[in-house]
């Protein structure tokens, strides 16, 4: 286990007068680190983890634990988005677009209007992921197939758009290979050597490159064996194709901490960087509880502190990543794993240890937030009578009803009776709580998980019943490999199901990707049946609005730019 604090932070120290360093005992910090990731280590079995903590101040501590070191390279994944971000303020920074262009005025091949939305795709929306264009395409996200960006604006072109225009935070990797394409059109230069020039250089990223220019195996692991994988390329260069380190993610971090500046030199002007800390999703229909920046996701500091958490994480199939700031405080971390599953871990560790750093820094410790435990309470029957309705999720049809003056839930064949709580949620399932939500018109399921509230189905009518094409293509497909070169990472097959006139789509990923989240069946989603070719996928799960096609001689199924043939 190695611990670097750098000699030019120790002379700051000693001959510094700002009082925020001098007051902040970062030994403590250090020992701190050094217990949580031996902790993650043994209890996880987590085979290499790296963590670089920095301070505006110049202060820096790297360790890493298990079978890498600091110098140790990681797939970056969705942090990559951090830097896209950085380049396309830059370019906004100098007059080259704005936040609001439409992506057809950088991207004239890219047909703003197929999706008949009442306003076209901007800048802004791609960076918040509003944009309501698919998360993934499956054919060409990870693999050794190389792609041209014009076969994703191809794809979208031709695909419906799964959803309306700021409708709601719907992940896209895809829009964010359109903004490296944006940069490339504004700027005249491609997207690897644009970020090259003029970010990681002035930053002096040294050790940091696309998974396109170097050709380098990262060694890879998953917790139940000793052996090591190899994580495939991520295509998408812009959205997840950045390789780095500690110490080079650290200099990026620290970056942001002091407003733009660098080495002494202004890689972007605070102003900027300001913009890129502030919600920019306050339009958004359905984002009620989620606040998204440029491209960071921002959370507010838990009581006393003040000011926000500005993150971005990323994951790979083994691969985990976190980069978080706390600007107000002038602090920041990078954490990072070789092990696969390892997200949610990361993304703990890089929290507690900022807020360790917090405590260090003010002396105040957290306060233990209230737990307002929901209760049961009797509703007035007016308001009882507002959440009978049929409403639609990614995996069922929830029919609430009154029978006998008992409101009950009936999903399919079940039936549940429904429990009022406080706060306006209600349940017929332990531990899932519900509340409905009126926007423009229309009634939304929102769940609450955690802190977070988050929308799972509409109060709307499906189309029934299903037609003779699809009830006659029931079945399992297999993926036709469109990867000449093999190695693509995708869904493994694609099995249609007909239950109680309900229309389902399941979907079962590669063998790596089970083992690696314990995946022992399929996940299923309702279709919606459009014509006796396409059907859409209904609610928020995963690929909420995306189309699943059939083909004509009934024995070929196409989603996500993958094809399926039928099983004999």
């Amino acid at each position: 286990m190695k611990f670097i604090i750098t000699s030019l932070a120790l002379l700051f120290i000693i001959l510094s007068g700002c009082d925020r360093t001098k007051k902040t005992d970062y030994a403590k910090l250090e020992h701190f680190i050094e217990e949580k990731i031996t902790e993650l280590h043994k209890s996880q079995n987590l085979k290499g983890v790296s963590v670089g903590f920095v301070d505006i101040n110049n202060y820096i501590i790297e360790s890493s634990i298990g079978n890498v070191d600091n110098y140790s390279h990681y797939m970056m994944a969705s942090v990559t988005k951090i830097v896209t971000g950085l380049a396309i303020m830059q370019l906004v920074e100098d007059r080259k677009l704005k936040l609001s262009d439409p992506v057809s005025k950088h991207i004239p091949e890219f047909s703003a209007n197929y999706n008949k939305d009442t306003r076209e795709i901007t800048v802004v929306d791609l960076l918040t992921h509003s944009s309501g264009l698919s998360r993934d395409i499956m054919s060409k996200a990870q693999g050794y197939c190389p792609f041209e960006t014009n076969e994703i604006i191809n794809y979208f072109n031709k695909t419906p758009k799964p959803l309306p225009v700021a409708y709601r935070h719907s992940y896209s990797n895809p829009g964010f290979e359109l903004l490296g394409k944006i940069i490339e059109n504004v700027s005249g230069k491609k997207y690897p050597a644009y970020i090259r020039k003029y970010i990681l250089d002035p930053l002096e990223m040294n050790s940091t490159f696309f998974n396109i220019e170097k050709d380098k195996e990262i060694k890879a692991f998953m917790r139940d064996y000793d052996f090591s994988f190899h994580e495939h390329p991520i295509n998408y260069i812009a959205a997840g194709g950045l390789i780095s380190n500690v110490s080079d993610m650290l200099n990026l971090t620290q970056m942001f901490l002091k407003n733009g500046k660098a080495n002494n030199t202004g890689l972007i002007n605070s102003m900027y960087v300001s913009k890129m800390f502030k919600k920019h999703n306050e339009n958004v229909l359905l984002d009620t509880e989620l606040e998204v920046g440029l491209p960071f996701f921002l959370e507010s500091l838990p009581e006393p502190y003040t000011g926000k958490l500005v993150y971005h994480g990323g994951g790979a199939i083994f691969f985990n990543t976190m980069l978080m700031m706390a600007p107000d405080y002038g602090i920041g971390v990078v954490v990072f794993s070789n092990t696969a599953g390892s997200y949610n871990h990361i993304d703990q560790l890089a929290r507690s240890l900022m807020l360790e750093a917090i405590y260090l820094k003010t002396g105040k410790n957290q306060i233990k937030p209230e737990v307002s435990a929901l209760t049961e309470k009797d509703w007035p029957t007016e308001e009882k009578n507002k959440i009978i309705g049929i409403y639609v999720t990614s995996s069922s049809i929830i029919n609430i009803v009154e029978e006998n003056g008992v409101i009950i839930a009936k999903i399919g064949e079940s039936k549940y009776p429904v429990k009022f709580n406080n706060d306006g949620y209600f349940s017929f399932h332990d531990g899932l709580n519900i509340k409905i939500k009126e926007k423009e018109s229309s009634s939304y399921l929102f769940m609450k998980r955690g802190n977070n509230i988050i929308p799972i189905g509409k109060k709307e009518s499906l189309k029934r019943p299903v037609s003779n094409k699809w009830k006659n293509s029931t079945g399992v497909y297999n993926v036709a490999n469109p990867c000449p070169d093999g190695g693509a990472v995708f869904y493994e097959s694609l099995e249609l199901r007909l239950d109680n006139d309900i229309l389902k789509v399941y979907l079962l990923p590669e063998e790596i990707i089970r083992k690696t989240y314990g995946i022992e069946r399929p996940t299923g989603t309702l279709l919606e049946v459009i014509n006796d070719t396409a059907a859409v996928m209904k609610g928020f799960g995963r690929y909420p609005g995306e189309h699943v096609f059939l083909g004509k001689n009934g024995n070929e199924v196409r989603f996500s730019g993958l094809k399926f043939i039928k099983q004999d």
